[in-house]
């Protein structure tokens, strides 16, 4: 007989409790794509990838104390204690797990060798597979990591996996929470998870890899699932799911403590590019073969990755040649993403009719008057998402060489964008946020790389190579790129609340907004009187 008692079991159920309810209050799930990086503080264990913190590196299975700011050296996916961490809320969710589950789950009967097993995971792609009875109830589970202990270990793989398989499955009900599982995974130190209906029948296997990408604050389980539509009305769903989220995240982007606007804005902005390559790709499907090659690019708000939400559609093509076939294909895409709820562009920037032969952009230029600029600039701003991109890159150096021969003209068309301050500066009592306040930051430079052929997909890039060619100063760099953080805040939260103008007062960012325009007008000061 065991020498627990009764009061003993109910203080360690009273503890347990206490545990779990510590760990739904305080500790966070986060993904971490390479390269990027996220304010922290708190204690930090690595659960997959590597990180670097304060000049150090940390790896899966290690865990440290952080304050302050901590990257991704490759993908990775982090638990944090917050009791003091500084996170923004749209880390968390309790979203069902059964919202995680990637698709069918992939099965094999009990009797399976090991090596047919291995060629399954292998022909389906996926880390494990599952052993099920004949009326379809999970009996034990096979991961990647079983197949590589076995093959260490010199097993016969003519076996049965069964023989090699774990047996002590760890489940859970669909309509348990996302982070209810994660708890259950992190205490049992597994990686997968058998997800079962209210009757104990399989519904599914989830990863903590699949449960990070559902609570990392940027939906990149919507472009993962994207790939798997096959119908416009699944699109018209995933965008609206996208649009729905958009606004969720928007109440948030006026925190100080909430990440830098450019990782909302770029997720939009992957999200569209991939509603349009799959778009594309099933025009070009229907027409054949293109006769040349082409390139499609997204330019304007998408092309730098301010997109917010699916606005105005500001596209193009640039090809080898002219040919009849990219005036078709152009005019099928742009009815189609119509029809999908993307707006029309009112300036008629689009790929149906906004088309460039490579051999003969420079003519197109001179041709089109009083617009050179305007399509310079559009061009300039263009980044790839179908085709060869190369020839993007062709047509932007011909803009470079334009822009470089006429940069007077270029540079004082930009400088039009004036900020919106008075001549106290103060700053003026209504203003556009978006084509007052952010443009007159965007507009000079990317005139003045333009002028420079500096390269830079967003306007922090570019603000950070013209430091680099000792255009602008260190300190000015700072404080440009600081405004741009408070600028494309704004510009956002405004479009959220369905604002193309407001009013000084209203802005919840009084004091940064002024800081971050006279930011704006030292740099206007410095073009006007030290052209490049």
């Amino acid at each position: 007989m065991s020498g627990k008692t009764n009061s003993d079991l109910r203080d360690l159920i009273r503890q347990f409790d206490s545990f779990l309810k510590h760990f739904r209050d305080s500790v966070s799930i986060i993904y971490l794509p390479p390269k990027t990086e996220v304010k922290l503080s708190g204690k930090v264990y690595v659960y997959k990838g590597v990180i670097r913190y304060n000049e150090n590196f940390y790896e899966s299975g290690e865990s440290l104390m952080v304050r302050g700011g901590v990257v991704a050296e490759e993908e990775s996916i982090l638990l944090v204690d917050e009791q003091n961490a500084v996170l923004p809320a749209s880390y968390r969710t309790e979203s069902p797990i059964f919202e995680v589950i990637r698709g069918e789950p992939v099965t094999v009967p009990e009797g399976t060798t090991i090596r047919e097993a291995a060629r399954v995971m292998t022909e389906r792609s996926v880390s494990s597979v599952v052993i099920v009875s004949e009326d379809g109830y999970p009996l034990a589970i096979f991961t990647d990591t079983d197949l590589r202990r076995a093959v260490a270990s010199g097993v016969d793989l003519n076996l049965p996996v069964t023989y090699v398989s774990s047996r002590e499955l760890l489940t859970v009900e669909e309509t348990t929470s996302s982070l209810e599982a994660l708890i259950r995974m992190t205490m049992s130190n597994v990686k997968h998870l058998i997800v079962v209906d209210p009757k104990g029948r399989l519904r599914g296997v989830v990863t903590m890899r699949d449960i990070a990408y559902r609570m990392v604050p940027i939906p990149l389980h919507t472009i993962r699932d994207l790939r798997r539509v096959k119908s416009a009305d699944e699109l018209k769903r995933h965008l609206r799911e996208v649009g729905e989220w958009a606004k969720r995240a928007s109440q948030l982007i006026l925190n100080p403590e909430a990440p830098h606007p450019l990782h909302l804005t770029r997720a939009i902005s992957y999200i569209n590019d991939e509603v349009m390559r799959i778009v594309i790709g099933e025009v070009e499907r229907e027409l054949g073969h293109p006769p040349h090659p082409f390139c499609v690019a997204v330019t304007g708000s998408q092309g730098v990755y301010e997109q917010f939400v699916v606005t105005d559609m500001d596209n193009f093509i640039v090809a080898a040649y002219d040919d009849s076939y990219f005036k078709e294909l152009g005019s099928k895409v742009i009815e189609r993403l119509l029809e999908l709820g993307f707006p029309a562009c009112k300036d008629g920037n689009t790929m149906d009719s906004l088309q460039f032969s490579v051999r003969r952009l420079g003519e197109a230029i001179e041709r089109s008057g009083e617009r050179d600029v305007i399509l310079m600039n559009l061009i300039y701003d263009g980044r790839a998402i179908y085709g060869h991109r190369e020839l993007l890159d062709r047509a932007k150096e011909v803009v470079h060489r334009i822009a470089s021969e006429n940069r007077a003209r270029v540079l004082s068309n930009s400088l039009r964008f004036k900020p919106p301050l008075t001549t106290l500066d103060r700053v003026k009592r209504t203003f556009k946020p978006k084509e007052e306040a952010l443009a007159s930051l965007s507009m000079p430079v990317r005139a003045v790389s333009m002028v420079l052929g500096v390269q830079g997909e967003t306007i922090p890039e570019r603000i950070t190579a013209l430091a680099d060619r000792w255009v602008i100063s260190r300190e000015l760099e700072v404080r440009l790129r600081e405004a741009y953080d408070v600028l494309l805040r704004i510009s956002v939260w405004a479009k959220s609340q369905g604002k193309g103008e407001l009013h000084a007062d209203e802005v919840p960012l009084k004091d940064e907004l002024k800081a971050a325009l006279r930011a704006v007008k030292t740099f206007h000061d410095k073009l006007e009187r030290e052209p490049v």
